[in-house]
């Protein structure tokens, strides 16, 4: 089976850690026929997304592929397809997953759904389960998290379009750089 990855570009991946790329090699070890595309190959044919497309096989060394070849074709063709772009999520998302939205669902799985990427935050999707998480604040105001700092002593600073751990500050109250770091994270709004 032909399997498409929507991808950053491949040179890009942290291929220490990034799942896409376990999840290439795994459906590759497994016989699939690994393909990939990024938001830019993505495309609107003949009232059909399209995608230009390029099928990879692993180079012989580990954690490494190399270019078979690169074609245009419907994304339907595929049965599957993986969404794996990581944040940040741009207007070029949002319209891939309006494109994808529009694949043939009896012909292609997409995993992530379309519509579950755009109305689900990854980040903000857990205040649905208050009695799961600890206290949590969602805010750009620094007054906020001036309060929030002084009520809880540490707290730490997530970006809602970050991942990989990338960005996250640990802050306690009694830290240095406390306002310089809320200030830049804010813009002192």
């Amino acid at each position: 089976m032909n399997i498409l990855f929507i991808i950053d570009p491949l040179e890009t991946l942290h291929l220490e850690t990034d799942t896409t790329f376990l999840i290439m090699t795994e459906a590759y070890r497994r016989g699939h026929g690994v393909w990939t595309a990024t938001l830019k190959d993505l495309s609107m044919k003949h009232h059909i997304p399209w995608g230009k497309t390029t099928k990879l096989a692993e180079n012989g060394k580990k954690k490494s592929w190399k270019i078979l070849r690169t074609r245009e074709a419907p994304l339907e063709n595929f049965p599957v397809i993986f969404m794996r772009k990581d944040p940040p999520f741009s207007i070029d998302y949002i319209a891939a997953t309006f494109l994808l939205s529009l694949v043939n669902p009896q012909k292609t799985f997409i995993l992530n759904h379309p519509a579950a990427l755009r109305n689900f935050n990854e980040k903000l999707g857990i205040l649905q389960f208050p009695n799961l998480i600890p206290e949590t604040m969602v805010s750009k105001r620094y007054g906020d998290f001036i309060a929030f700092l002084k009520k809880y002593k540490k707290i730490v600073l997530k970006p809602l379009d970050g991942f990989a751990g990338e960005e996250v500050i640990i802050l306690a109250k009694e830290d240095k750089n406390r306002n310089a770091l809320l200030e830049m994270l804010t813009q002192k709004e």
